[in-house]
């Protein structure tokens, strides 16, 4: 009967999220513009997923035995089919109104696959994907809570507020998981994937792509963390009075 259920987690998660963003559009940002609304109605998926799947991929990794290669137990392909039904409903989202952030996109196909031909090709090596899931999604939460803030600032006070208020914690938060933890996770995934071969079952190809995703992700999140610095900087800045440099970063 449980693994009956099981197969249902999918599904039953894709109307989950897609009832989350319908919620977020249509009864809670009523009042913004357009852009801004749809922006934020998929920060509040992302707020739900991030604070689900980080806690949980925790509370598996402190359980089970560090062995990258184990068989994928039932809390992590249930916590993977979570994941992938939330990016591809986000995915959606993108597709259809914000199509330009290639960035985004790319992020949401890659991790989906890496997912799926862990639970559904290899069947393995699921405590990868859980620590890059508490690393990655454990600062979700606040994140989105900072970039509803700053998507509403403009519009409403109590905004404005909590985005002055979140930017410097969150900005300290995402330096020590995406800046230090995420790399050395990186660099155990691919000593023990790329370069322990005969040590694991999972097929060169697979580790390969897999690690390659991961490479592109913690590269991409290392770029982000500059751009938050020098946009806190800039904030700051402006806070102070002083002039303050162009930065890439939509503070």
């Amino acid at each position: 009967m449980e693994s009956f259920l099981l197969n249902f987690i999918l599904p039953v998660s894709i109307i989950f999220f897609t009832a989350i963003y319908i919620v977020g559009y249509f009864a809670i940002f009523t009042s913004w513009k357009d852009k801004a609304r749809f922006e934020a109605a998929s920060c509040s998926m992302s707020l739900v997923h991030g604070a689900i799947t980080s806690s949980l991929a925790i509370v598996d990794i402190l359980k089970v035995p560090w062995k990258l290669d184990a068989p994928n137990n039932p809390l992590e392909n249930s916590l993977m089919d979570v994941s992938v039904a939330y990016f591809l409903v986000d995915l959606f989202h993108y597709l259809i109104f914000v199509p330009e952030d290639y960035k985004f996109i790319f992020h949401h196909l890659a991790t989906s696959v890496y997912m799926l031909t862990c639970k559904y090709f290899s069947g393995h090596g699921a405590l990868s994907v859980m620590l890059l899931m508490a690393v990655g999604e454990i600062t979700t939460p606040l994140q989105s809570v900072w970039t509803i803030a700053r998507l509403g600032r403009d519009q409403s006070t109590l905004a404005k507020r909590v985005y002055e208020s979140v930017s410097l914690p969150f900005t300290l938060l995402f330096t020590c998981t995406r800046g230090i933890i995420g790399p050395w996770i990186t660099w155990k995934l691919c000593e023990f994937y790329l370069f322990d071969v005969r040590r694991h079952m999972i097929p060169m190809w697979l580790s390969s792509l897999w690690m390659s995703m991961v490479i592109i992700g913690m590269t991409g999140s290392m770029l982000w963390l500059w751009s938050l610095w020098a946009g806190l900087r800039r904030f700051n800045a402006r806070k102070r009075g002083l002039p303050a440099k162009a930065a890439n970063h939509r503070d």
